[in-house]
């Protein structure tokens, strides 16, 4: 009997421990199951951008309207049209709110860097050389978009690209940053 009775009081004081460790309301709070999902907010990222500081990807949201988190890599076809089309909503729209974070998945960081540099994006371009962010968003094809809203919960999963995508992006940015 003892021994359930100390079982249950430390079940208390692990639960009463967790529960002070949540995270403020400024801070979007990680689904449970941590799967990327539509209306669920997915999990945080730290990672190194090819200028600058480690970018953090709530600390981006708790500043944006909307968010466009984009997977990718220097040797995809695809995503070579879907990077221009990102930098051309985001100059437009980077002073309503808008942000997009664009994660290479390549592993030689001077290879992001050379193809950088001969294509300049508005946005910050990060390096996943480990591959944790993708592994833990369950990207499988290249590009794959993740689009999240101002409180970290994500509208739309993009896996692929397709040409006509840039309209809907654009009456989603619009819709989301009240324009």
């Amino acid at each position: 009997m003892k021994s359930k009775l100390f079982l249950l009081t430390l079940q208390c004081g692990l639960l009463a421990l967790v529960a002070s460790c949540t995270p403020t309301s400024s801070t979007p709070v990680e689904s449970p199951s941590a799967v990327p999902e539509v209306g669920r907010v997915p999990p945080n990222f730290v990672l190194p951008a090819l200028q600058g500081d480690p970018v953090d990807l709530h600390e981006v949201i708790a500043s944006n309207r909307i968010v466009i988190v984009n997977f990718w890599a220097t040797w995809c076809g695809p995503c070579r049209f879907e990077l221009p089309m990102l930098n051309k909503l985001h100059k437009k729209y980077r002073n309503d709110g808008f942000a997009v974070l664009a994660v290479s998945v390549d592993e030689d960081r001077e290879l992001v860097e050379e193809y950088v540099k001969r294509n300049p994006f508005t946005f910050p371009v990060l390096h996943d050389m480990t591959h944790s962010a993708q592994r833990r968003y369950r990207v499988n094809a290249l590009p794959t978009s993740i689009i999240l809203d101002s409180e970290g919960r994500i509208l739309r999963i993009i896996p692929g690209y397709n040409p006509m995508l840039e309209p809907v992006l654009e009456r989603m940015i619009v819709a989301e940053i009240g324009g």
